[in-house]
């Protein structure tokens, strides 16, 4: 459990520590928004295991639009 005493622990602990967890959240909900459709369980496994690939970029917002706008969920919908 993280204790977090104001703003700047909060961006530290979101922006550092979650950060993967944080990028995979919006990585699901822009495929989902993509799709028009809930994810299944593979599909957001898939994004979970993949997604970190996008880490040495810094998880920027474009990187993850174009990756899953190139995905086979996107693709293939």
């Amino acid at each position: 459990k993280a204790e977090v005493a104001g703003i700047d622990d909060l961006r530290r602990y979101l922006g550092q520590d979650r950060i993967d967890q944080v990028a995979f959240s919006v990585m699901k909900h822009l495929a989902t928004y993509a799709t028009g459709r809930t994810l299944a369980y593979n599909e957001v496994n898939f994004l979970k295991q993949d997604g970190v690939k996008l880490r040495p970029g810094d998880y920027r917002m474009k990187d993850m639009i174009r990756y899953i706008v190139n995905s086979n969920l996107f693709l293939e919908k």
